[in-house]
């Protein structure tokens, strides 16, 4: 310790010191929420989580379920959603005009 001291030039001790930049000066403790929530519902909540993960998404290492998906289908099925979107977004503007 005495040679980073002498380093900088000072005759303070090493505890002195600043602290390292990348460390916190004080670590604060969190405080945990205690829930009440079952034990059955939470398992509920989590297994339709698990579900819906599992219905939506293909894993992209996944090659034999990408050889298995139908694009056109999809494709499809999104256009429409979009349509579908479309009619009510017109159908609402009736609506309003027919107000007016």
């Amino acid at each position: 310790s005495s040679g980073i001291n002498a380093e900088y030039g000072t005759d303070k001790p090493s505890s002195a010191l600043p602290p390292v930049r990348s460390q916190p000066k004080h670590r604060k403790k969190k405080k945990k929420k205690k829930k009440s929530v079952n034990f059955e519902e939470k398992q509920d909540v989590e297994k339709e989580k698990d579900e819906e993960k599992k219905e939506g998404k293909i894993r992209g290492y996944d090659y034999r379920a990408w050889d298995k998906f139908d694009v056109d289908a999809a494709l499809k099925e999104v256009d429409g959603e979009a349509e579908k979107k479309r009619e009510a977004a017109r159908v609402a503007e009736e609506e309003e005009d027919e107000e007016e």
